[in-house]
């Protein structure tokens, strides 16, 4: 549905799937040894979706609007639980009958109100439908082993950011966000056929393991997990945006990290 090609082919890999056991406790499903290349491709497919569609930087901006809509309308947002009582938006999930009141209407229900406590977040949702989203400034690479400390980063983006214009302080930490994003082949920075169970042309009944990557490539990744450091502005101005972008770059040298890209 997205229109992006795949390399892997699942009916291939389904037809020589099989459900051994393995070391006769538990059952597993398990592939013939010489599709291996094809479960590593599997794996690349599943890490190229998140990257280009599930964690896209415009799925991911607005839903960060919708949440900041949320968060600004929760004070003044209520729903009826069990004998009448009242809750607020994140209080409800205290109450059932409450909570099962909270459902995709809870958008309509902001941007259709007369009630002037909730234009703030009203005004969020308007941007959305009209597609005015928060900009990208960039985004940079992180690998997997190194750490990074978000707090830290948007502590220092900050300051960077006080330093190049002083009305900046009016955004008072609000004018830009981070969004981390960790990419990966499933099971976090490690490589996944470690944990897939193979069988042989002739030994088609024995689960095993790939005992040497060698066995199936020589060209295969060694890295197998990043993160994706994106900055964000809410305040659209154009001096603003700048003025991010430099200081996110700063930051990006400064701790060592690839310099950003525009996005």
């Amino acid at each position: 549905m997205l229109g992006m090609k795949s390399i892997f082919d699942f009916d291939r890999c389904i037809s020589n799937a099989r459900v051994l056991k393995v070391n006769d406790e538990r059952t597993q499903i398990c592939f013939r040894d010489k599709e291996a290349q094809d479960i590593y491709d599997m794996f690349y497919t599943r890490m190229t979706l998140h990257r280009r569609a599930y964690q896209h930087k415009t799925n991911n901006i607005i839903s960060e609007m919708v949440c900041d809509a949320l968060t600004q309308a929760n004070d003044n947002l209520f729903f009826e639980g069990i004998n009448g009582k009242s809750y607020q938006l994140k209080e409800s999930v205290d109450d059932m009958e409450a909570f099962s009141k909270v459902t995709d209407d809870v958008l309509h229900m902001i941007y259709q109100s007369p009630d002037k406590k909730l234009k703030a977040p009203k005004e969020i949702i308007q941007r959305v439908l009209n597609r005015k989203l928060y900009k990208c400034v960039g985004q940079t690479q992180i690998k997997e082993v190194q750490q990074f400390d978000e707090n830290g980063f948007k502590e220092k983006l900050f300051r960077k950011i006080k330093e190049a214009e002083e009305r900046t302080a009016r955004h008072d930490g609000n004018g830009f966000k981070i969004d981390v994003v960790t990419l990966n082949y499933g099971l976090d920075d490690k490589d996944p056929l470690k944990n897939v169970r193979f069988y042989t042309k002739v030994e088609r009944d024995e689960a095993i393991l790939i005992s040497s990557r060698d066995q199936v490539s020589f060209v295969l990744p060694e890295t197998f997990s990043e993160k994706i450091v994106r900055v964000y502005c809410t305040d659209n101005d154009s001096e603003h945006l700048s003025i991010v972008k430099e200081a996110f770059t700063r930051c990006c040298v400064d701790e060592g990290y690839p310099e950003p890209k525009d996005k």
